[in-house]
């Protein structure tokens, strides 16, 4: 059932008691007690400590000031019954009267009191009542004295009655909190706001058809769904190991994992432990857990929590270790979204799978019951029932057997318990609950999730619980009690680059390539995984691939920006692209086959994304982007107003120290817009358009609500559409040919432009954009006013800025995306983030561009430096190579003496097949990442765990963890 019909239930309720009782109704107070605060908590939803009573102001002392927050949502003024009277004949309609209007005339003195009480402290909304007869009004309406304005007057509580939707939309709590009234508001004082015209586009999309991909375009499909498609390897072992994108931070992270394993299962097995002789070194030094332990795998959506965890579980953790444990994962987002049942259905979810994972067919049998029962069959077959144990064990038998289902039904989380428990007692493995997606979930049903694990874990005395989250949820739970009750570790993951994950994949897919002749046509590896391209193809589709996602850094960007990092979905954009006809991938693969130059235009790339298979932009086609300039059908709305919100957020966001100040409340965007005469109702239903399409998120992810209080930031989808809308060319024409517009005269002028004949599509385009341009300028003015001129407008100037240009014939040379000039690819500081000496070349990481970019031994040797290591601040030039970006010049190496120190160290763990390891010290708490670039050519052939080393040590920014920056010498003893 509908809150509203809930509500109207007991409204129906209240009104029969209210007839019964009307004439002992006599004072205000019994007015209140009465009606008006029964009608406030139990019709509307108000809880009894929302209603807060007369509180004095400058203007006298307001009855009611409702609403859970700081600042109230209304003030509400409770008069006697029948004392005021609504002048109008049909007491049982409602009317929008304004209030200075003849019907409302003896009421003025209460209308001016609360208005009063609500201005002085910032209140939106205003209510007069004696329980009997409602009106509402808001505290102020933009370019209207207050006065001039329409109240929702209902004249008797007949009229509430027949209109209660309405009433029940004005001032109960769900809708208050969601401000519907806003909208109610705008279609009264706003006529203009409802829209009586369709919408039209040049291009509707009945219009828009299909275009035909090739037959290697269709072909290629299936190599992007094998290779750039998944993000698992379950269908091919080395897919995983090669194609994870490894950071210093994940390796930090597989080590540290593998050390809490290591130890926990030590503790299960101390008098039995087979781990292999390297490893027990690592126990030695192990971190000390005495009851297991709670990890958190913290990163932002898209970095590949997940996937790590899956990669370290099946590949990273030592076979001897990962035999030795009983790992589950459960996705929360399977979950139901109330409070009360998560806590159930988790229990119900581990049971099913810890049975799956443990018992042959999938559930445990009646011995393995009386194993984890044990205790009780014993107690029951020589206590209350061991009369019947010796007369008749059969009988005993179904009798403790009808115990154990009860016992397994009705106590879920004891069962629970029990599972686990049998998994350290008597399985001596090591139980490990991964438990996945809570990031959407309430701050109740996360602690209550936390609290289930924390119980688990201190039942079985060793567990290993561990938690993917993403960074902003972790911030937000670092505030609460609860998380700092329990001991945890986290560690963070930081989003690959898209045009890493690219790169690995493509050399992953040009390894398998090269394992086989080139003179082969096809092999049995690919075409058993349904490839039916040839192996020529392949390699010239692998150098595409390469050339327009690896070798230009803002390809793979965008794509990135515009799904929000998310891996997979970038992966299914950069298939999009690169077999739209747009690309003409045929003729790409054999410009690669015949070693000629391919050039990566980012004009065509934005095409194809946006048209994939069609022939103009069609809404709704998994391209991830948004038709921008789109209008709400309901409300007359500016077309920049989506544009207008983002520059807004993304100005909240530069000028932001931490996460909280990089959101910005609703109720500071209202005072923002209406200080442009933006009404709120229009703004609601943008900011609605742009939560559900991921261009900005709240604060709390679990709730969307655009009530005053809650908080919200833009995305990079919302920096990417910015972008594009207000800087490419081809995205602005496309809009301007697809979107919906209120002028149906324009659309068709934008339609006839575009297929006029006997002019170049150049000049048609530039037309088309002329006249979108000019639209879009024109309309927004219809419904955006105010002092943009004034600084505190100036990033909403700008946006018009940007639009006016798109109207200039002249600038024909956008390519839509923000990037480095010659002037800005010179002289930029960054950090070696490795250096490989023996091969000669490595990467520097800079805080603008996405992932390393490439220096050659060569190009140091040319800028008169001999040597490079990691952590060294470099000054470099970059310029534009085959492959992309890379150093052209090294400046200047800076060396941080005060973050170097030589400690003496010790080899403690090796991943040679990954390149990289870790040394401790007794001087420091932590461990030492380190390449094996780092290390010189004599040392790497000798290298072992427990080898020590006199080694450079430099700190990193965060202060806290150190990296191996060179061997100063190797100890002999």
């Amino acid at each position: 059932m509908d809150n509203s019909d809930t509500s109207f239930e007991r409204f129906a309720e209240l009104k029969c008691h209210f007839e019964e009782h009307n004439a002992s109704i006599v004072t205000e107070e019994d007015a209140k007690i009465a009606l008006i605060n029964d009608m406030l908590v139990d019709v509307l939803g108000w809880p009894k400590q929302a209603l807060r009573a007369e509180r004095k102001h400058e203007s006298g002392f307001s009855d009611y000031l409702i609403g859970l927050s700081n600042v109230p949502d209304f003030v509400l003024e409770a008069k006697r019954l029948n004392r005021f009277e609504i002048k109008f004949a049909e007491k049982d309609r409602l009317r929008a009267s304004k209030l200075s209007g003849p019907a409302l005339v003896e009421i003025q003195d209460a209308i001016a009191q609360v208005r009063g009480y609500a201005d002085e402290i910032g209140v939106p909304l205003c209510v007069v009542t004696d329980g009997d007869s409602w009106v509402v009004f808001k505290t102020h309406v933009s370019g209207k004295n207050y006065k001039e304005a329409e109240a929702f007057v209902f004249p008797s509580i007949a009229s509430v009655e027949k209109n209660f939707i309405k009433f029940f939309d004005l001032i109960a709590r769900s809708q208050v909190e969601k401000r519907i009234y806003t909208q109610l508001f705008d279609e009264v004082h706003n006529r203009r706001v409802l829209l009586e015209q369709p919408l039209e586009a040049a291009f509707p999309e009945e219009k828009i058809k299909i275009t035909q991909k090739s037959q290697l375009g269709h072909d290629l499909d299936r190599v992007f769904d094998v290779y750039f498609g998944r993000m698992t390897g379950k269908d091919d072992p080395d897919f995983l190991i090669n194609c994870f994108v490894e950071t210093r931070e994940s390796r930090i992270a597989d080590f540290s994992l593998e050390k809490i394993t290591t130890k926990v299962l030590g503790n299960i097995q101390a008098d039995q432990r087979d781990v292999d002789k390297g490893l027990s070194a690592i126990v030695a030094e192990a971190i000390q857990v005495d009851e297991g332990q709670t990890v958190f795998i913290v990163g932002p959506t898209g970095s590949g929590k997940t996937t790590f965890i899956e990669r370290f579980f099946r590949k990273t953790l030592d076979a001897a270790l990962s035999d030795k444990c009983v790992d589950v994962r459960v996705s929360c987002l399977d979950a139901g979204g109330s409070s009360d049942t998560i806590v159930p259905w988790l229990v119900d979810q581990l049971i099913l799978l810890l049975e799956a994972k443990l018992f042959k067919g999938g559930h445990p049998t009646i011995n393995d019951y009386k194993g984890m029962y044990f205790r009780e069959y014993i107690r029951r077959a020589e206590g209350v029932d061991a009369a019947l144990y010796q007369s008749n064990p059969t009988a005993f038998q179904v009798k403790f057997g009808e115990f154990l289902d009860d016992q397994v039904e009705k106590d879920r989380e004891g069962y629970l318990k029990r599972l686990i428990a049998d998994v350290v007692n008597s399985r001596k493995k090591l139980p490990i609950l991964i438990i996945d997606n809570i990031d959407e979930f309430t701050t109740v049903q996360k602690e209550s999730v936390f609290q289930l694990s924390q119980a688990l874990r201190r039942h079985a005395k060793h567990a290993l619980i561990i938690f993917p989250i993403t960074d902003k949820s972790a911030w937000a739970l670092s505030k609460r009690d609860i998380f700092g009750i329990y001991s945890s570790k986290s560690f963070f993951l930081p989003t690959p680059s898209p045009r890493d994950v690219l790169r690995k994949r493509i050399d992953f897919l040009r390894e398998k390539i090269d394992e086989f002749p080139k003179s082969d046509l096809k092999s049995d590896y690919f075409t058993s995984k349904g490839i039916r391209v040839s192996i020529q193809n392949l390699n010239g589709f692998a150098g595409v691939l390469e050339q327009v996602f690896v070798g230009d850094e803002f390809s793979a960007k965008t794509l990135g920006e515009l799904t929000n990092y998310n891996i997979r979905r970038t992966l299914l954009l950069a298939r999009r692209v690169i077999t739209s006809p747009v690309f003409d991938v045929d003729h790409l693969v054999s410009s690669v086959i015949s070693n000629a130059p391919i050039s990566s235009d980012l004009n065509k790339l934005v095409l194809a994304l946006l048209r994939g298979d069609y022939d103009f932009y069609k809404r709704g086609d998994r391209h991830e982007t948004f038709p921008i300039f789109q209008v709400d059908r309901k409300f007359r709305q500016s077309p920049l107003l989506h544009l207008r919100i983002l520059s807004f957020l993304e100005t909240t966001a530069q000028n932001g120290r931490d996460i909280q100040e990089r959101h910005a409340t609703v109720q500071s965007l209202f005072d923002y817009f209406d200080a442009l005469g933006v009404t709120e109702a229009s703004l609601s239903a943008s900011l609605d358009v742009l939560i559900y399409e991921k261009m900005i998120e709240p604060f709390d992810l679990a709730d969307n609500d655009v009530s005053s209080d809650k908080s919200f930031a833009i995305t990079h989808s919302g920096r990417a559409h910015i972008n594009l809308a207000t800087n490419n060319k081809v995205f602005f024409e496309q809009m301007a040919l697809t979107t919906d517009i209120t002028d149906q005269m324009v659309a068709r002028q934008i339609a006839e432009a575009y297929q006029r004949k006997g002019l170049p599509v150049r000049e048609r385009l530039s037309e088309v954009r002329s006249i979108f341009s000019d639209f879009l300028i024109r309309e927004d003015g219809v419904f955006v006013g105010g002092d943009q001129a004034n600084d505190r407008f100036g990033s909403q100037d700008e946006i018009l800025r940007r639009i006016i240009k798109f109207g200039n014939s002249e600038r024909d040379n956008g390519n839509g995306i923000e990037q480095f000039t010659e002037g800005n690819l010179r002289c930029k500081w960054g950090i070696v983030e490795q250096y490989n000496p023996q091969k000669g070349y490595g990467f520097i990481k800079f805080e603008d561009i996405s992932g390393g970019v490439f220096v050659h031994a060569e190009t140091l040797r040319v800028s008169g430096h001999d040597e490079l290591f990691s952590g060294d601040r470099v000054l470099c030039d970059i310029g534009r190579e085959k492959k992309g970006l890379a150093v052209v010049r090294v400046g200047d190496i800076q060396v941080e003496n005060d973050k170097i120190s030589t400690l003496e160290c010790e080899v403690v763990r090796l991943f040679p097949d990954r390149q990289y390891g870790f040394m401790s010290s007794e001087e420091l708490s932590g461990d030492v990442f380190f390449h094996y670039s780092s290390l010189p050519k004599e040392l790497t052939g000798a290298l072992k765990e427990g080898l020590v080393v006199s080694a450079e040590l430099i700190t990193l920014d965060d202060g806290a963890n150190q990296e191996l920056r060179r061997v100063i010498d190797v100890s002999t003893s």
